[in-house]
Protein backbone atom coordinates (compact mmCIF):
# COMPACT_ATOMS: atom_id res chain seq x y z
CA UNK A 1 0.00 0.00 0.00
CA UNK A 2 2.76 2.41 0.87
CA UNK A 3 4.59 1.60 -2.37
CA UNK A 4 1.46 2.25 -4.39
CA UNK A 5 0.97 5.66 -2.76
CA UNK A 6 4.61 6.58 -3.37
CA UNK A 7 4.36 5.45 -6.99
CA UNK A 8 1.21 7.50 -7.44
CA UNK A 9 2.88 10.60 -5.98
CA UNK A 10 5.92 10.13 -8.21
CA UNK A 11 3.70 9.75 -11.28
CA UNK A 12 1.88 12.98 -10.43
CA UNK A 13 5.24 14.76 -10.44
CA UNK A 14 6.67 13.11 -13.53
CA UNK A 15 3.64 12.82 -15.80
CA UNK A 16 3.30 16.50 -16.84
CA UNK A 17 6.99 16.67 -17.72
CA UNK A 18 6.80 13.38 -19.58
CA UNK A 19 3.81 14.52 -21.63
CA UNK A 20 5.52 17.81 -22.43
CA UNK A 21 8.60 15.88 -23.58
CA UNK A 22 6.50 13.63 -25.86
CA UNK A 23 4.77 16.68 -27.35
CA UNK A 24 8.16 18.17 -28.23
CA UNK A 25 9.82 14.98 -29.45
CA UNK A 26 6.95 13.76 -31.63
CA UNK A 27 5.82 17.31 -32.60
CA UNK A 28 2.30 16.45 -31.50
CA UNK A 29 1.22 20.09 -31.54
CA UNK A 30 1.98 20.25 -35.27
CA UNK A 31 0.19 16.95 -35.87
CA UNK A 32 -2.91 18.22 -34.07
CA UNK A 33 -2.84 21.48 -36.01
CA UNK A 34 -2.53 19.57 -39.28
CA UNK A 35 -5.49 17.37 -38.41
CA UNK A 36 -7.75 20.07 -36.99
CA UNK A 37 -7.02 23.12 -39.15
CA UNK A 38 -7.75 23.39 -42.87
CA UNK A 39 -4.66 22.62 -44.93
CA UNK A 40 -3.66 22.52 -48.59
CA UNK A 41 -5.12 19.06 -49.18
CA UNK A 42 -8.48 20.13 -47.74
CA UNK A 43 -8.56 23.15 -50.05
CA UNK A 44 -7.74 21.04 -53.10
CA UNK A 45 -10.42 18.50 -52.23
CA UNK A 46 -13.01 21.24 -51.76
CA UNK A 47 -12.10 22.69 -55.16
CA UNK A 48 -12.37 19.27 -56.82
CA UNK A 49 -15.75 18.65 -55.20
CA UNK A 50 -17.02 21.98 -56.55
CA UNK A 51 -15.76 21.11 -60.02
CA UNK A 52 -17.48 17.72 -59.85
CA UNK A 53 -20.77 19.38 -58.88
CA UNK A 54 -20.48 21.80 -61.79
CA UNK A 55 -19.77 18.97 -64.25
CA UNK A 56 -22.67 16.91 -62.87
CA UNK A 57 -25.00 19.90 -63.22
CA UNK A 58 -23.86 20.50 -66.80
CA UNK A 59 -24.36 16.83 -67.66
CA UNK A 60 -27.83 16.94 -66.14
CA UNK A 61 -28.76 20.00 -68.22
CA UNK A 62 -27.56 18.37 -71.45
CA UNK A 63 -29.73 15.29 -70.91
CA UNK A 64 -32.89 17.38 -70.77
Amino acid sequence: MVVAKIAQAVLKLIMPQLLEHFVKVFKLDKVLDYMELPNDADKRIDKLEEQMKMVAEEMGKKKL
